[in-house]
């Protein structure tokens, strides 16, 4: 996501971080910030899922997941998300 993001973003996409934290790491923050926690279930776990019925059954056509992920990233920076100035 991160390399789809740093080619797809322009200039914006010099500032998506790219290092990994590993599992380890993220268990152990967790033990110290509660938010950080939430996510430990999901840590190495891949989940398939299908948009099959939703093509057959209503015609649908989904975007690439590429696309998808750069126009959330182009509409959350749209609306300043990621604005320092609104951070503080």
């Amino acid at each position: 996501m991160a390399a789809t993001l740093r080619c797809g973003l322009g200039e914006e996409g010099n500032k998506v971080p790219t290092l990994r934290a590993p599992a380890w790491l993220i268990r152990l923050l967790a033990l110290f910030d509660p938010a950080v926690g939430t996510i430990v279930p999901e840590l190495n776990q891949y989940r398939r899922v299908s948009h099959e019925t939703s093509k057959k059954e209503l015609g649908w056509l989904p975007r690439s997941p590429d696309d998808a992920v750069i126009a959330t990233a182009k509409s959350l920076l749209a609306y300043g998300v990621f604005d320092d100035r609104k951070a503080k």
